[in-house]
């Protein structure tokens, strides 16, 4: 099996989640940097698997798709076990609570974004329903635009 095989291969063993893609691009890393070439991604004049996912993940045409959660009127929001990005675009102009779950898959990682823009004046507030997030009990999302990352480790909540 060569190079290009085996490197599709791992990359056929990941899910194209946030998190499979960050450890997918880390092992791509790894691998070049072990002596892999970059031109070890390209076979037979094809872009690479990883390059491939993307592509179709963008155009909204691949199985490997994240939920998006767009909250405009709900708050305070209570994340589902479907969702991976958060989205929050409320059309009042209130402080947003997003609500994190417990109970989750080990491993569930959850984004959340200030997409209207307003986070400066109307901090977004991420809380762990009955825990805290990295000993805290609410993480503070105020910067216009902003994102903050969360994962499940099975008892409580962490940034990343």
């Amino acid at each position: 099996m060569g190079i290009s095989e085996q490197i599709e291969r791992v990359v056929e063993g990941f899910p194209t989640t946030r998190g499979g893609l960050k450890w997918t691009l880390f092992v791509a890393t790894v691998a070049a940097g072990i002596g892999f070439g970059v031109a070890s991604f390209y076979h037979s004049g094809r872009i690479s698997v990883l390059e491939e996912r993307l592509r179709l993940a963008q155009d909204g045409r691949s199985p490997y798709q994240i939920r998006i959660a767009e909250v405009t009127t709900e708050n305070p929001y209570r994340v589902q076990p479907s969702d991976d990005l958060v989205q929050v675009n409320l059309i009042t102009d209130v402080s947003p609570v997003i609500l994190l779950p417990s109970g989750l898959l080990k491993g569930k990682t959850v984004s959340v974004k200030d997409k209207k823009g307003n986070s400066s004046k109307y901090e977004v507030k991420i809380r762990a329903d009955g825990g805290l997030i990295d000993g805290f009990p609410e993480w503070t999302l105020s910067g216009d635009h902003g994102s903050v990352s969360f994962v499940w480790d099975g008892k409580t909540w962490s940034v990343y």
